[in-house]
């Protein structure tokens, strides 16, 4: 056992040796020691700092897990987008994709989730409460030519539709864009990383 007056001399000198390590560990398993040692130490700040640190660690390894998890299933959607619709393009904040395209295009993002493209925003509650019926999903993102929207179901298999993208948001970017195969997956993996 180390002597508690050398673990607090590493602590006020910022040197994490094996003993500070062991400390900063336990703080991440029990944040409620940090009161101990705010009691201690007189100060709040290096506990505090701890605190974050260890959330942040928390933060990012969980972060790296669902992106290694979903950027693929994110970019294979993209590509199926991109094949059956591609190129889609913005031009004065309309979407649209090429004029023989199918629609309503159908996507599956893993087992409970779905993405839709539709031909017009004023069938969204309709189109969600079909996919509920016929793909047996929970959640999925319905995309318009005025903009997008995420559904989810809630407990009597009723879709409660929220817009993520509203018609104004894509005005606002008034320049023309154009997005085929590549742009599509570039801005898969970096929606997923977003997320």
């Amino acid at each position: 056992m180390v002597p508690f007056g050398k673990v607090n001399r590493e602590l006020r000198a910022g040197i994490l040796t094996p003993p500070g390590l062991a400390i900063v560990l336990a703080l991440f398993l029990r944040p409620g020691l940090a009161l101990v040692t705010v009691q201690v130490q007189r100060r709040w700040w290096p506990s505090l700092a701890t605190i974050l640190l260890a959330l942040l660690v928390a933060c990012s390894l969980a972060s790296c897990s669902a992106w290694r998890r979903f950027a693929p299933e994110a970019e294979r959607v993209a590509e199926e987008l991109g094949d059956a619709l591609g190129p889609i393009t913005l031009k004065d904040g309309v979407l649209s994709w090429r004029t023989d395209a199918e629609l309503p295009f159908t996507s599956r993002f893993g087992e409970n989730a779905a993405v839709q493209v539709i031909g017009s925003h004023r069938f969204v509650e309709g189109t969600a409460q079909k996919a509920i019926s016929d793909l047996s999903v929970s959640l999925g993102v319905l995309i318009y030519p005025t903009g997008a929207s995420y559904w989810f179901r809630d407990e009597d298999d009723t879709p409660l539709v929220k817009t993520m993208i509203s018609e104004e948001q894509l005005r606002k970017l008034d320049k023309n864009l154009e997005w085929g195969n590549k742009e599509m997956k570039a801005m898969a993996r970096l929606g997923t990383l977003w997320a």
